[in-house]
């Protein structure tokens, strides 16, 4: 609807021009079709399902280490995630699960420092400019550093790395306005939300826990400088 007064201009003067709005339009509503599926009923119960299918108990066949399998990963995951991990454990490189609260309200992604103690927490920006964060009780926290990790969620092609920020917290969180600089949107329903890539179409679903939308997924140490996906 937006692009028709631009349709009607273009009209004008080519009709190449008329063509190419209209393709723009075309994938602009396709796009907004794909996301706003999740928040229908079908879609709900998809999320639900992908949700689900994920604390299924781990079968460990093929050799696949019960770790990697917690929850249920399709086989090109596994097989991706044990080329990247191997099955070693008990090192700083063994994946590690976790779960990240969505919340719309943090200014960052965040964890305790008691979570993933194996990963190093490093100097941050936030840390060396003295920063941090107020709680809901109106008292500040330190921000101790961060921690520079790769991101495995269910589907994905390769890990995504990411930088989770260290304090005195009670849960992790995941920030979900950090999540739309890195290009997803957020969708939330009835059962189920969902973390929407805009370029790739991803779709990362959120399981909702009474009030709580939370991210599961794996994490681990990043082998290489600080570097954020997207």
């Amino acid at each position: 609807i937006e692009f028709i007064p631009g349709i009607i201009d273009t009209a004008k003067s080519n009709n190449a021009q008329v063509l190419d709005t209209l393709r723009r339009a075309e994938e602009l509503l396709r796009k907004k079709r794909w996301a706003d599926y999740w928040m229908t009923e079908d879609g709900q119960q998809e999320l639900l399902k992908k949700a689900k299918e994920r604390n299924k108990k781990p079968t460990n066949q093929n050799g696949y280490n019960d770790r990697l399998c917690m929850f249920d990963y399709t086989e090109d995951t596994k097989r991706a995630m044990l080329s990247s991990a191997g099955t070693s454990s008990g090192d700083d490189g063994e994946w590690i699960q976790v779960e990240l609260c969505a919340d719309t309200g943090a200014c960052d992604t965040v964890m305790p420092r008691a979570l993933c103690g194996q990963i190093q927490i490093q100097p941050s920006l936030q840390s060396i400019n003295g920063m941090e964060y107020e709680v809901a009780d109106g008292n500040t926290i330190p921000n101790l550093g961060e921690r520079r990790c790769l991101m495995w969620t269910d589907g994905a092609h390769k890990p995504r790395p990411i930088n989770l920020q260290v304090a005195d917290v009670h849960k992790a969180l995941l920030s979900l306005s950090r999540c739309a600089d890195m290009g997803f949107e957020s969708r939330f329903g009835r059962v189920a939300g969902a973390l929407i890539d805009e370029e790739t179409e991803e779709v990362i679903p959120l399981e909702r826990k009474g009030n709580l939308y939370v991210l599961k997924c794996w994490l681990r140490a990043a082998p290489f400088a600080r570097q954020e996906s997207r």
